[in-house]
């Protein structure tokens, strides 16, 4: 399941606000009708997404680039807030646990825009400090140096079920 949500023209934007939009019931009503595979029609209808399995690694694709009305795509360059050690998910009532506490161990960074860029990384081991992964070199990183509007992917892994 790719979890999606619009960046475009905001300053920053809180990972975990975005998380609990995710599962907010999506309301389908007059403007914008819902078709039926049963009846075959439009209708009024209510959805909402849960995550009933979580996964052990949890991998976040920020949505980085947006399509243009001209047909090109141009970089979202908007800050966005994660935790940088863990945080907690809450699922909803039906799933099979409650709540899981993630740990966020790596980040993938793309600096450019879609005609080039370049890729680097921030990793850790548990337990460790965090590293800068750049093409030959690797380096000690500090935990406020990995949170960049340049972040693409993040990969978070469950650390506790409760």
């Amino acid at each position: 399941k790719v979890i999606e949500t619009t960046i475009a023209n905001l300053n920053s934007v809180n990972f975990l606000e975005s998380m609990k939009l995710f599962s907010k019931p999506e309301i389908f009503d007059h403007e914008n009708l819902l078709f039926c595979t049963k009846c075959k029609k439009n209708q009024i209808a209510q959805r909402t997404t849960t995550i009933y399995h979580p996964p052990s690694i949890f991998i976040i694709h920020l949505k980085r680039f947006i399509r243009q009305p001209n047909g090109t795509y141009s970089k979202d360059p908007t800050h966005i807030i994660f935790p940088t050690d863990e945080f907690v998910f809450e699922n909803s009532e039906n799933s099979e646990a409650k709540k899981i506490k993630y740990e966020l161990f790596g980040i993938v960074n793309h600096m450019g825009d879609m005609s080039y860029g370049h890729n680097s990384a921030f990793c850790r081991q548990k337990g460790a400090e965090w590293r800068l992964f750049d093409d030959t070199f690797v380096l000690p990183a500090r935990p406020e140096q990995v949170v960049t509007s340049s972040a693409y992917i993040l990969f978070y892994r469950k650390v506790a079920i409760f």
